[in-house]
C-alpha cells in the first residue's frame, strides 16, 4: 500500500519562493516553541508517564472540537494508510517519551531525541515520497545536530543507583527519536494526499490514545486520570495540539526533513525556558545554541 501511494502521493517539487520560505520557517519555529513548551510543562508535573498520556489525549479532544468547523477532503480515503503510520507513530513517541523522561533528565533525553530524529526521517522520507536531502540539506541537518549536541549538557558518572537508571534512558531517547521520524513521516503523507490538518491530527490520535491506554499500566492510567483536572494539563495539551497542527501545514508545503529540522529549534526554546526557571546553561550550551540557529537559518535560507 505504501510503495503505490509513494508513486502517486511523493512530494511534488514546488518553487520555495522567498515568500513560501518565510512561511515554512514561521510555521516550524512556531510549532517548535510550542513543542518545547508542552514537553517542559509534562516534566515539570514529575508524573511523565501519565502527563504525556494525559497531554495527548487532551490535544486529541482540542482537535476534535474544531472537527465539526473543518471540511472533510474528498481524498481522505487515499490519506488513511498515512494517517494510520502518523497514529502508530505518535503512540510510540508518547509511550518512549514518558518512558525516556522517567529514567532521565528533560535536557538530555529532549535534545539527544530531537537530534537522533534527523538521523532517521531522511532515509524514512527516501522510503514513503522518494525523496532524498539536497547537500544544502545535509549541511544544515548537521548543524542543527550537532548544535543539539553541543547544548545537550554533559552526563555526569553514574556513582549512584539513581544515575544507573537513568542510563537506560539511552534507548528510550533512541525509541523516541525513530518514533517522531515515523509520525513526521505519516502526517507528510497525509499532507501530500490533500487531508487537512485538523483532521488528520484528529484521526490519527483516534488511534494513537487508545492503544496508549490500552498499554498503560494500573498506575500511569491514575495519573493521567488525575492530571486532567490540573489547567496546567489544559495548557500543555492546547500547546500540543497548536504544534502539531502547524507541523502538518508546514509539511504540506516541504519535505519532512526540512521540517523536523526547523522544529529541531524547540531545542533552544527548551534551554531558554530553563534559564529563566532558573538553570544556569554552560557556555558550551550557550555556543550549541548558536551553531543549531545557524542550521536553522540554512534551513530558512534553502
Amino acid at each position: 500500500m505504501f510503495l503505490w501511494t509513494r508513486d502517486r502521493f511523493a512530494a511534488k517539487p514546488e518553487r520555495c519562493t522567498p515568500r513560501l520560505r518565510a512561511v515554512i520557517l514561521a510555521l516550524a519555529l512556531l510549532s517548535g516553541l510550542l513543542h518545547a513548551a508542552w514537553n517542559v510543562l509534562v516534566k515539570r508535573t514529575k508524573l511523565e508517564r501519565g502527563a504525556t498520556v494525559a497531554v495527548l489525549t487532551g490535544a486529541w479532544l482540542i482537535t476534535c472540537a474544531v472537527l465539526p468547523f473543518t471540511a472533510w477532503p474528498s481524498t481522505l480515503k487515499s490519506a488513511l494508510p498515512y494517517v494510520a503510520l502518523a497514529g502508530f507513530g505518535e503512540a510510540a513517541y508518547v509511550y518512549a517519551l514518558g518512558r525516556a523522561y522517567a529514567a532521565g533528565d528533560l535536557a538530555l533525553t529532549y535534545a539527544a531525541s530531537r537530534a537522533s530524529a534527523l538521523v532517521f526521517v531522511w532515509p524514512l522520507s527516501g522510503l514513503f515520497f522518494g525523496t532524498m536531502p539536497s547537500a544544502w540539506a545535509v549541511a544544515a541537518s548537521t548543524l542543527v545536530a550537532g548544535g543539539i549536541a553541543l547544548a545537550t549538557p554533559r552526563t555526569r558518572p553514574l556513582t549512584t543507583p539513581a544515575r544507573r537508571d537513568a542510563a537506560w534512558s539511552v534507548p528510550w531517547t533512541l525509541a523516541t527519536g525513530l518514533a517522531i521520524g515515523v509520525y513526521h513521516s505519516g502526517y507528510k503523507g497525509a499532507a501530500n494526499a490533500g487531508a487537512s490538518p485538523v483532521v488528520t491530527l484528529a484521526l490519527a490520535l483516534s488511534l494513537a490514545c487508545p492503544i496508549l491506554w490500552l498499554t498503560a499500566n494500573h498506575d500511569v492510567r491514575k495519573e493521567a486520570a488525575e492530571l486532567v483536572r490540573s489547567p496546567i494539563l489544559w495548557l500543555a495539551a492546547a500547546a500540543c495540539a497548536g504544534s502539531f497542527l502547524l507541523a502538518i501545514v508546514a509539511l504540506a508545503r516541504t519535505d519532512s526533513g526540512r521540517v523536523l529540522g526547523l522544529r529541531n529549534s524547540s531545542v533552544a526554546f527548551a534551554l531558554l525556558m530553563a534559564a529563566w526557571l532558573g538553570e544556569r546553561p554552560s557556555r558550551r550550551q550557550w555556543g550549541g545554541l548558536g551553531v543549531l540557529a545557524s542550521g536553522v537559518v540554512l534551513f530558512g535560507l534553502e
